[in-house]
């Protein structure tokens, strides 16, 4: 099979009690844009370490940095994070939000193959993931499923990385406990919000939506 017109690059947090799924939905045009883009901007600004919510502090040029790079993707066009929150089975999560990605894509005409690249997951976890689409016979999109990569192969997948990291610790920690790493989370998180047109990033819809709505899309499971 040949490299599918639409990639959806997953990645997960769960490091609190509401665990993130989280995936990033872009053209394989668009994705080649965003890689070229963030490789170069890593070597002109010095920037060479895996791009990760945990570096969002006060010390260093991170935030700036990584404010930078997320506002230049979510400018592309095809560019779309969305998430599950969950709190049970990780391989259900994982499942619906390709499911839901899927619903997104067919509501808004697109009828193509997509690629799943899943960021350093357990073989199971794939495996089941493609065996509940495969019995879903409302599910019509024909996938490709690559396990042999990670966050440290593409940026676009570093990118979801921070975004789950983002909206893990929204969800899980608002507003408590502010020092100046909190403080500077907090922060980071309005200025990602603000670019996705002040949509807030826990808000949960009860509906499927277009796919050409939002720049960041969330369903609360959990």
């Amino acid at each position: 099979m040949l490299t599918p017109p639409i990639l959806i690059l997953s990645d997960e947090s769960t490091e609190y009690s509401k665990k993130i799924v989280g995936a990033v939905s872009i053209s394989l045009n668009d994705f080649y844009i965003l890689e070229n883009f963030i490789t170069k901007f890593r070597v002109d600004h010095k920037l060479f370490g895996e791009i990760k919510w945990e570096k969002v502090k006060t010390e260093g040029n991170y935030v700036d940095n990584y404010l930078q790079i997320t506002q230049n993707a979510l400018n592309l066009p095809s560019f779309r994070f969305h998430s599950n929150c969950y709190s049970g089975n990780q391989y259900k999560a994982s499942y619906a939000l390709v499911r839901s990605i899927s619903w997104k894509l067919s509501n808004c005409g697109y009828k193509d193959s997509v690629g799943i690249l899943f960021d350093e997951r357990e073989k199971r976890e794939v495996e089941i993931t493609r065996d509940l689409l495969n019995k879903d016979r409302d599910f019509h999109h024909q996938v490709l499923f690559c396990t042999e990569t990670g966050s440290k192969i593409f940026n676009t997948m570093q990118i979801a990385d921070l975004l789950c990291g983002c909206l893990s610790y929204k969800i899980n920690c608002g507003v408590k406990n502010i020092t100046k790493i909190n403080k500077c989370k907090n922060d980071f998180i309005k200025e990602i919000e603000k670019i996705d047109k002040g949509l807030e990033l826990e808000l949960t819809f009860g509906a499927l939506w277009k796919y050409d709505s939002k720049k960041i899309q969330h369903f609360n499971l959990a």
